[in-house]
Parts: structure tokens; C-alpha cells; sequence
């Protein structure tokens, strides 16, 4: 499993850092990223994930949650433009 933070969620005794945190599951040392990276990346990610549900016919472009991804991805798009 893949976690992520920004930088404003911090724990009172924890090192600081500017952008997002990303962590694993398997015991690696965080890494710390740009935020805009990370949108980028995101984005990307959601492009994919699109296009793969589209080519394979996947259950979950019926299920309701779909149409949120999609509202949320062109939000970010939209962001992402802007600056």
C-alpha cells in the first residue's frame, strides 16, 4: 500500500517538510515531492486509469463512484492549467 500527506498534516513531534510526503508498506524511507508533481503524477495516474477501464470494459465504469473520479480528475486538470 501507497500512502501520501501534504505538508500541512503533520504530527506535533514529527520533522517538517515542504510538499507531499509519499510512504509505502514495505519499509523504504519516505520521499517528499512537490505538490504540483504529485497532481501531475495523480492526473496521470487518473488518465490511465480511464483509459485501461474503457479498453477492458471494467465493472466500474457503471458504478457511481465513477462519475466523482472523472469530476474530481477535471477539477484537478482544470488546476493544473491555471497555474
Amino acid at each position: 500500500m501507497i500512502s501520501s500527506r501534504y505538508d500541512d498534516e503533520f504530527d506535533p513531534d514529527e520533522e517538517r517538510w515542504t510538499g507531499v510526503q509519499i510512504s509505502n508498506d514495505f519499509g523504504d524511507e519516505p520521499i517528499v515531492i512537490s505538490i504540483s508533481a504529485y497532481e501531475i503524477f495523480c492526473l496521470r495516474l487518473l488518465d490511465f486509469a480511464e483509459t485501461t477501464a474503457k479498453m477492458e470494459n471494467l465493472p466500474i465504469l457503471n458504478e457511481p463512484v465513477w462519475s466523482e473520479i472523472i469530476e474530481n480528475r477535471e477539477r484537478l486538470r482544470a488546476r493544473l492549467k491555471a497555474v
